[in-house]
């Protein structure tokens, strides 16, 4: 079940999201904070909004989502590994697709084989229109793989 972050699951992703950054550090070379606290990318707020993705009453996924007015994207996108396999991270992106029809943007470092696999594999198996695949060079990361589409909105 995905919930959007409030308060109350607040604490919940700031653990996540942690664990998250520092799965990504051996792609990215960030070193943590001497505090052992990683720098993260992405802070909620403003016209980002923090999702979290239950399963069996556990925190099982995150995702960060930008909406930029005329589309989405998605800026973090997590599976905690013990449900990685299993068809969760599918449904996580489907059900948070679905809380707004529309255009989506998704994107992944191009030395995140796995990452760029996962969302390759995900969004050809979605009900995804007008999808179109493409890479750039971004200033900070580098090579940079895209994908956009429209969600028609839930089946």
């Amino acid at each position: 079940m995905l919930k959007i972050v409030d308060a109350s699951t607040r604490p919940v992703w700031d653990r996540m999201i942690q664990a998250y950054e520092y799965e990504f550090s051996r792609i990215t070379g960030k070193e943590p904070h001497d505090d052992g606290s990683p720098p993260l990318d992405t802070e909620l707020g403003g016209n980002v909004r923090g999702w979290i993705w239950w399963e069996d009453g556990l925190p099982a996924g995150l995702a960060a989502v930008v909406d930029h007015g005329d589309h989405r994207e998605i800026a973090e996108f997590y599976v905690v590994p013990r449900w990685r396999g299993q068809g969760q991270g599918r449904a996580q992106a489907a059900a948070l697709f679905d809380t707004a029809p529309g255009r989506w943007v998704v994107k992944q470092l191009v030395a995140a084989t796995d990452a760029q696999a996962f969302w390759k594999h995900c969004l050809a198996s979605l009900s995804c229109r007008n999808l179109s695949e493409s890479e750039f060079h971004d200033p900070c990361w580098g090579p940079v793989a895209r994908q956009e589409f429209d969600w028609p909105g839930p089946a």
